[in-house]
């Protein structure tokens, strides 16, 4: 798959990233990483690599969150059906 490529803004400062990860994904994650920077109450970012870093971070999390909600769908209809399965018995 070719890496896509996409502009977003952290703590005022503009990125260009090269991605396999989601579109949805990496602005969530930008997303994150700026509100952080922004609750930190942080004057400036003294460099790039700790907003990078703190990017993918953002994204994992993202992913992982996802997951997460899925699963918890996916258990609710099970217990569903179980309990159905188990008011017929």
């Amino acid at each position: 798959m070719e890496k896509q490529r996409l502009r977003v803004t952290i703590a005022g400062k503009n990125y260009t990233l090269a991605t396999d990860e989601s579109a949805e994904v990496v602005l969530e994650a930008a997303e994150l990483v700026d509100s952080l920077l922004s609750d930190i109450g942080s004057a400036s970012v003294t460099t790039d690599i700790a907003v990078l870093v703190s990017l993918q971070l953002a994204a994992d999390v993202t992913k992982v969150r996802k997951l997460l909600d899925a699963v918890e769908k996916k258990t609710t209809g099970l217990s569903a059906q179980l309990d159905d399965a188990l008011t017929r018995v």
